[in-house]
């Protein structure tokens, strides 16, 4: 049985390839280690990282902590989701959610998404195994 691992921490070095870059929607969690905010938001971010693993959905789910790429994106609030498809934000969510609750919006935006990303099935794990 292969072991899901939930949202993969991001690097300011990697985000360019692998979020902007992405041929896949890739949804970010920005966080501090010191906000108890984002604490409460982890477990419910590797939940729903690892319910998209084990349907093979086509979605990369990432954390990042990092201050300069937090400035880049205009992140000033945290916990802050964004949905990135195509490189270009789609979806803003601040704040504890629940996987129920991220989900319905995040395949919302996947449902309307063009048919380039509907033809496309790539796991977490498959993706980061392609860009390694």
């Amino acid at each position: 049985m292969t072991q899901l691992r939930g949202a993969q921490d991001i690097l300011s070095s990697d985000f360019e390839e692998k979020v902007m870059a992405s041929p896949d929607p890739v949804l970010v969690d920005f966080h501090r280690k010191s906000c108890h905010g984002c604490r409460q938001l982890a477990p419910t971010v590797d939940g729903l990282a690892q319910a998209y693993e084990t349907e093979g959905n086509r979605i990369l789910i990432f954390k990042c902590a990092e201050e300069e790429v937090m400035r880049r994106h205009k992140v000033y609030f945290v916990p802050q989701l964004i949905l990135f498809v195509d490189g270009k934000p789609h979806w803003i969510d601040r704040g504890v959610n629940t996987v129920e609750g991220l989900r319905k919006e995040i395949d919302r935006i996947l449902a309307a998404s063009d048919a380039r990303h509907q033809s496309t099935v790539l796991t977490c794990s498959e993706h980061l195994a392609k860009h390694s």
